[in-house]
């Protein structure tokens, strides 16, 4: 799995912008999932929201197989989320996990697969945006905060994927969080590249800034440079003639 995995890395890096993948099937109809084949390179994602990673990971050929998302101070909203994901992600053997990131560390992350081709974390990030810390007396890391980096730490001691990625606000990698991530990536032998991109350069249409992390065993794959900058017209372009007119509010 681990020289698929390097492999798969390698022809991503290779393409030219706005490929056609070959690793899966149905990836041109956005009507019709992406098939994947039965030996494509597994992932296991960390706060995983609604899913726009593992959409993401699918389009590229790679398989989530568990995905952990819950916060237990909107208990009905994270259900009603975890059935949209399992909805979207099921028929690729992905289960969803309704824990903390915290409550699945204590337990050893018991039925996760040791070795995984891919990890990747989105921490919460709230009190490092710029949003938030705008806010009269708010900012500033919290318990939560770094127990959450702990935990992805200690996700990567014992599960040790071949490639590690984080994503977050570009304030997250002044944070301690970050410091703590770092730190057990650099004690378990990876090699780190990271940086702040702008996301519309990579076919989202809104000026995004992101620090974006890569961590692998044995190879480092560098950032992408993403391509030409693109507008809302031209991302739902294809999509505009099957829409249905909107009815405008007053």
């Amino acid at each position: 799995m681990g020289n698929q995995s390097f492999m798969h890395l390698k022809n991503i890096e290779n393409r030219e912008p706005s490929p056609k993948l070959d690793v899966c099937k149905n990836f041109d109809n956005t009507k019709i999932k992406p098939i994947l084949p039965d030996d494509t390179p597994i992932a296991v994602v960390l706060f995983a929201g609604g899913g726009g990673i593992e959409t993401g990971m699918v389009q590229a050929g790679i398989r989530p197989v568990i995905a952990v998302e819950f916060n237990p101070s909107k208990p009905e909203l994270s259900k009603a989320i975890a059935k949209t994901h399992h909805h979207n992600f099921s028929e690729y053997g992905c289960r969803i996990i309704q824990l903390t990131v915290q409550e699945v560390a204590q337990s050893g992350f018991l039925g996760f697969p040791r070795c995984p081709d891919y990890l990747h974390a989105s921490p919460v990030c709230a009190n490092a945006s710029l949003a938030h810390t705008a806010k009269a007396g708010k900012g500033g890391e919290t318990t939560d905060d770094l127990t959450a980096a702990i935990t992805v730490a200690e996700a990567i001691r014992q599960l040790q994927p071949l490639v590690f990625t984080l994503e977050n606000v570009p304030r997250y990698q002044n944070s301690q969080s970050f410091s703590i991530i770092l730190s057990a990536l650099e004690q378990e032998g990876y090699l780190v590249t990271y940086s702040v991109v702008n996301m519309d350069k990579f076919g989202l249409p809104q000026a995004r800034r992101r620090v974006v992390l890569i961590a692998s065993r044995g190879f480092r794959v560098a950032l992408s440079s993403g391509t030409t900058l693109c507008g809302w017209y031209e991302v739902i372009a294809h999509l505009i003639p099957s829409m249905i007119d909107s009815q405008l509010l007053p």
